[in-house]
């Protein structure tokens, strides 16, 4: 978990809260409530199986922990889609003390002493806020939301309906799935480090037969080597860096986490996505052509792809064949003409 986090207990209840976020927030945990069995015990769904009653008890031990009108939660019902509500009077207490109005994946309010309600698992839930204009948002995303750009959308509707400012806006993901968990296949790391060689390695985690690939970490230090933004310091870019630890962003980037393997198609929906090489190529991308910036060139010098050979056999006739076959001159040209650029021969 993020260093910024901090982990809050009053009694049973327990939740997180982020140093970063100047308003009173908390991404809640299990403790802390009465539901008993598989909701047990701080339950907040209404369609888990639990029972009304305990439900609603929670939300009042919810409200009192945290220091909230519980008249004033307002809920929604998401649905893994784009769709971006605002809440006015009207709506305000809706989905625990009024009828649900709507389906929607983020919801956000001007209003003050409004508790907005966000549920997740391992989706990314976001927490957004402008102190200077003392509005709010929750965003919840999983891959469809990602791809099809809720969070930067969010951040539209609450500039234009809200009068938030972006340069003041902050926001931050809440516990959701990262690199212990993003597990893949030898494909996917070996196409990243054949793209991006001595960057992506600190991002990468073999484990077994498995590789889990730190997506956003890479993301970040892509970001940073462009100029395009700082990270605090004593952030090492090559570790556990984050979107979090971004002190400076002087282009006032709005940053949203996508799968990579949605980032060709969701190109039309952002102004600039970084892109791992072998999804690029599958969307048919030129790196020469159709890149803004790319990947420091001494980083394929570093990790390259190699020939491996049992030992003693190093010197075989077979394997020396096979050497010479592959850092000949044709198969350089071949991976110049054929990947123009995306793909470097360092031999």
């Amino acid at each position: 978990m993020h260093q910024s986090m901090c982990r809050i207990q009053r009694g049973p209840f327990v939740y997180y809260t982020c140093r970063r976020l100047p308003v009173r927030h908390a991404f809640t945990t299990k403790s802390g409530g009465v539901s008993t069995g598989h909701c047990e015990s701080l339950n907040l769904g209404f369609n888990r199986g639990d029972t009304e009653e305990n439900v609603r008890e929670n939300y009042r031990r919810l409200a009192q922990a945290v220091g909230v009108d519980e008249q004033r939660f307002t809920l929604t019902k998401q649905i893994h889609e784009t769709e971006v509500s605002v809440v006015t009077e009207a709506e305000a207490g809706m989905g625990l003390h009024k009828p649900m109005a709507w389906q929607s994946d983020a919801i956000v309010t001007a209003l003050p002493d409004t508790p907005l309600i966000g549920f997740y698992a391992d989706c990314v839930v976001t927490l957004l806020y402008d102190p200077e204009t003392h509005t709010a948002g929750v965003c919840h995303a999983g891959w469809r939301g990602m791809a099809g750009g809720i969070l930067p959308k969010t951040v539209d509707v609450m500039a234009e309906k809200l009068g938030t400012r972006r340069e003041s806006l902050r926001a931050v993901l809440g516990p959701s799935i990262r690199q212990e968990c993003f597990e893949t296949d030898a494909d996917v790391p070996e196409a990243m480090e054949q793209q991006l060689g001595a960057l992506v390695q600190p991002y990468i985690q073999e484990k077994g037969i498995k590789f889990h690939v730190d997506l956003q970490g890479i993301g970040v230090r892509l970001l940073q080597d462009a100029g395009l933004i700082t990270l605090a310091d004593g952030i090492d870019p090559t570790s556990d860096a984050t979107i979090l630890d971004i002190v400076e962003n002087p282009k006032n980037l709005t940053i949203q986490e996508i799968a990579a393997e949605q980032l060709p198609r969701s190109l039309e929906d952002v102004d600039l996505a970084v892109i791992n090489g072998n999804y690029a190529l599958q969307a048919d991308l030129n790196a020469n052509e159709d890149s803004l910036i790319t990947e420091n060139p001494e980083y394929a010098q570093v990790y390259v792809n190699t020939v491996a050979c049992r030992s003693g056999d190093e010197n075989s006739e077979k394997i020396q064949a096979l050497a010479d076959a592959l850092q000949s001159d044709t198969v350089k040209q071949f991976i110049e003409d054929t990947y123009k650029g995306a793909v470097v021969p360092t031999f």
